[in-house]
């Protein structure tokens, strides 16, 4: 479905980016001169620890609501709620985040990880699951959002292109995988405490957007 929906859909002609690297080298040496600057360090290392911060869920939510004793034809449905509501989320974003700066979609992001991760160690009842599961519009798709708003508004348009892919990549790469590793150990140790340890990203994520809203005020106020 998806192949024929791309054939359905029409060309559009798009000029090459001015001031874009050439060559796959170039483009591959720029990506990752991006992180000699402490601004996009300091996003992506926020944006990787709050997407990292799904990996237990991920890995083990259904696990664990199965051995809370909620049916299958209950958990399938679940994880929709989840993308439903960031369905909705990410169609209405212009218009309920407009004027918002990415910080503070990072913030929304992270305190919406604090609260959900925690509750979810507790292993809450049905009726509690169901909204911690329509807070994934903000832990994932808010975040998002930001990683998008920071880089078109911090980045000159020739390095939107490459550096989303290379901060996309590195956000969401290795700190997902590494964190889906320890999630298993996690799981094995203390069960569905482990959230407790997203909860732990969550705030650490929290943390570093402080850093960077300082960093950015202060490189605004020298500038």
């Amino acid at each position: 479905l998806m192949l024929l929906s791309s054939i359905a859909l029409p060309v559009r002609r798009v000029p090459p980016v001015v001031g874009a690297p050439k060559s796959f080298l170039a483009r591959l040496k720029a990506g990752f001169g991006l992180f000699k600057s402490r601004h996009i360090l300091l996003m992506t290392l926020a944006c990787a620890l709050l997407q990292g911060s799904h990996a237990f869920y991920y890995g083990f939510a259904s696990i664990i609501w199965r051995d809370q004793g909620i049916a299958d034809t209950v958990i399938g449905p679940l994880w929709s709620v989840g993308v439903l509501f960031e369905v909705a989320l990410l169609a209405l974003s212009a218009r309920l985040f407009a004027g918002w700066s990415a910080a503070a979609l990072f913030l929304l992001g992270g305190v919406g990880g604090l609260v959900r991760w925690t509750a979810m160690a507790f292993t809450p009842d049905l009726a509690l699951l169901i909204p911690l599961q329509a807070v994934h519009a903000l832990t994932f798709a808010a975040t998002h959002l930001a990683l998008l708003r920071y880089i078109q508004t911090h980045l000159a348009p020739g390095q939107v292109p490459f550096a989303l892919s290379m901060i996309t990549a590195v956000a969401f790469g290795p700190a997902l995988g590494f964190a889906m590793v320890g999630s298993g150990f996690l799981y094995d140790a203390v069960g569905a405490f482990g959230y407790l340890a997203m909860s732990a990203m969550s705030a650490l994520g929290i943390g570093l957007t402080y850093a960077l809203m300082r960093a950015d005020a202060k490189a605004s106020a020298t500038a």
